[in-house]
């Protein structure tokens, strides 16, 4: 009599660990009303991510209105660079960079050679040269400070 209601009790214990466990489980994608976050979301058109020894970095390119690159006759667009650099840490300190109406972004890199500072290097087109040259960008970042150094 004892083992059957042993075993009766851990089958039932088994079987409420189980629908526990499928009920935490119930993934269900909801509609966001968040227009503005709806349109950063569907414009994005790179994202890196570079982790360092003492900073991490997320880079996120987000494309512009049709025809923010103003180049003639075109619908060409524009990106605005968002880099955040944080800490590798529970509760880390936080920085959020802009750099806004960039062409043509491209070739995103990362050097760590420093403690406390990252280089984040990439190509783009210089809007201002007619017509548009490629040129290359490097930005020393910390958390306190964002410096183009070439």
């Amino acid at each position: 009599m004892n083992k059957r209601i042993i075993t009766y009790l851990m089958c039932l214990s088994f079987s409420t660990f189980v629908s526990y466990s499928v009920d935490a489980q119930l993934i269900t994608p909801m509609k966001t009303a968040d227009t503005r976050l709806n349109k950063m979301v569907n414009s994005i058109n790179t994202y890196n991510r570079f982790i360092g020894k003492d900073l991490n970095v997320t880079i996120l390119e987000i494309a512009n209105e049709a025809g923010s690159a103003k180049q003639p006759e075109t619908d060409e667009v524009s990106t605005d660079i968002y880099i955040g650099v944080a800490e590798p840490d529970l509760a880390p300190k936080r920085t959020l960079y802009r750099i806004k109406n960039v062409y043509g972004a491209s070739n995103f890199t990362m050097d760590n050679s420093e403690v406390g500072v990252l280089w984040i290097s990439f190509d783009y087109f210089d809007r201002i040269s007619s017509p548009a040259v490629r040129k290359k960008v490097t930005i020393k970042l910390t958390l306190t400070t964002a410096v183009v150094v070439k």
